[in-house]
């Protein structure tokens, strides 16, 4: 009877062990700085925390000096994070949207939110931001309590039929569907113009607001 022969190999880890969390943390004044210098770089915070430990990972392999376990796993984590297509994106939050008539003006200091994107397209701090939206006028296609990540329209941009938009009247913000309908009552003899409206997609909400009494400011790109 042959004796089994023995693996030859990495000791074996106990289950509670190989499935324990490993973090890291840094000060608020760092993650500050790190989250501005991202911003700057038009990236995500994780793509840009994921670069610099990498380079601190060359830099200690280069001087033959040994990384900590925790910054190894975490720029192994955060490097796939950042490469895979469809990742998580830190961009900033604008808090609620009224999916109905305009409520507030958007609130650009509420911090930053972590939106889990599509695979394809570009997201940057610097045109993107993420809503909630509030209401239920945008239903079923946006429930309420769901969020929106949108993008500023460039300069000379417009807004397409069909697109689901932000428009603001500057004291307030509103998130509708731009369609076109034909403007005012039928007169005899005389064609009634075509033109765009902010519309609801909940049929029990059917009012219309015309597009030049508030005005488009960007364009929903992504819903989760």
């Amino acid at each position: 009877m042959k004796t089994p022969k023995k693996r030859v190999g990495r000791p074996s880890v106990p289950d509670e062990a190989r499935h324990r969390k490993i973090g890291f943390s840094i000060s608020k004044k760092l993650e500050d700085e790190a989250k501005a210098k991202a911003q700057d770089m038009e990236i995500s915070f994780s793509s840009f925390v994921s670069m610099a430990l990498k380079a601190e990972l060359d830099r200690m392999k280069a001087g033959s000096r040994a990384a900590a376990p925790a910054l190894v796993v975490a720029a192994k984590r955060l490097t796939t994070r950042a490469a895979t297509p469809g990742n998580v994106i830190e961009l900033p939050y604008y808090g609620t949207i009224a999916a109905g008539k305009p409520g507030g003006p958007l609130d650009v200091d509420d911090g930053t939110m972590s939106a889990p994107l599509p695979k394809s397209g570009t997201y940057k701090p610097t045109t993107h931001y993420v809503l909630r939206v509030n209401g239920k006028s945008m239903e079923p296609e946006y429930p309420h309590g769901s969020h929106i990540v949108c993008r500023k329209l460039r300069n000379g941009e417009y807004a397409q039929k069909g697109q689901d938009v932000i428009a603001s009247d500057g004291s307030g913000a509103t998130f509708k569907r731009l369609v076109y309908a034909k403007d005012g009552p039928r007169t005899p003899g005389a064609p009634r113009k075509v033109k765009p409206r902010l519309a609801s997609i909940n049929p029990k909400f059917p009012e219309v607001t015309p597009v030049a009494d508030t005005p488009i400011i960007a364009i929903v790109v992504a819903k989760f």
